[in-house]
């Protein structure tokens, strides 16, 4: 990869971590799909700090699974789709869109539900 690419890399990499850092503390906004948006940038850019994401005690191992093997547990979605949907509810009440926005922020909700909902929560080995 040239390094103008993994420098974008990394520092995408840093801005989606450190907005994750803030998600800790700021209610509504959140830490792992951040962090995972970082580790993946990171894969490629800094493996160093993939693994300091991945070595994290409390959300690490999360987003370790995730991104490595694409599971998500059961508790993990319902906070997911519970926080996306929380977060959308109360922009839209804040903002009052028109109606289309309303319809497309609705439309999204629904295909990020049924995504969230169909990944694998555990990560099935074959024993033959």
């Amino acid at each position: 990869m040239r390094r103008p690419q993994l420098f974008i890399y990394r520092v995408l990499g840093l801005f989606f971590l450190g907005a994750g850092t803030l998600g800790i503390f700021v209610p509504l906004l959140p830490t792992v799909p951040l962090w995972i948006l970082a580790a993946f940038l990171f894969a490629r850019s800094s493996p160093a700090l993939q693994k300091k994401i991945y070595s994290h005690p409390q959300f690490g191992e999360t987003v370790k699974e995730f991104v490595e093997d694409g599971v998500l547990s059961r508790q993990n979605k319902r906070f997911a789709i519970a926080g996306a949907s929380a977060g959308s509810l109360i922009s839209l009440a804040l903002i009052q869109p028109p109606p289309y926005i309303v319809w497309t922020v609705v439309m999204i909700m629904i295909a990020v539900v049924v995504w969230l909902a169909t990944r694998p929560e555990s990560l099935i080995i074959d024993e033959k």
